[in-house]
């Protein structure tokens, strides 16, 4: 029997990857950034502010992926079962 693992929609994706970039210092397309920002998720200056950081937790939960914070910096981690050998976390 094969594990079946949770699915995000379409703009759940999107977002996750918009936010992740965001986290990780790099600036999404125009068209994500100006979506993140009109939905309070980044700021003006291209950080993410409290609710974005809530949805990016919220997203990442739902995959099975923990969020921890370095210094007021979200770090990134796979959990055990999706973690490979050469795991690295996502940091500026």
């Amino acid at each position: 029997m094969s594990k079946k693992y949770p699915k995000l929609s379409n703009n759940q994706t999107t977002r996750l990857g918009g936010l992740i970039a965001v986290s990780c210092g790099r600036q999404p397309h125009d068209w994500l950034l100006n979506d993140l920002i009109r939905s309070e998720f980044v700021s003006d200056q291209s950080n993410l502010t409290e609710k974005g950081m809530n949805e990016l937790g919220r997203l990442m939960k739902l995959l099975g992926i923990s969020v921890g914070y370095l210094n007021d910096e979200p770090e990134i981690q796979a959990t055990s079962d999706q973690r490979s050998p050469d795991n690295t976390a996502c940091t500026r």
